[in-house]
């Protein structure tokens, strides 16, 4: 999860570029690590943005939700070790 988050501003940006072919792999990549971490409705986004990068505006605000559930299942699980 910590490094699906480090990647996930980079890989934003990279997508909000605007260069079509790098739009496309970025989404790729994005939307293989968010299936693996459960974000379902992210991935799926990055999968049409994949294929449609004029769809890249989609991405911000999903990513943006993901990254907020993300940080927040971290905060819990810190707070439940240090009980």
């Amino acid at each position: 999860v910590t490094t699906f988050l480090g990647e996930l501003e980079r890989r934003r940006a990279a997508i909000a570029g605007g260069d079509p072919e790098q739009i496309a792999r970025e989404a790729h990549t994005l939307k293989s690590s968010a299936r693996l971490l459960g974000a379902v409705h992210l991935a799926n986004i990055c999968e049409q943005v994949e294929t449609d990068p004029s769809r890249a505006p989609l991405v911000d605000d999903h990513a943006t939700a993901a990254e907020r559930a993300f940080r927040s299942w971290l905060h819990d699980q810190s707070q439940k070790e240090a009980r």
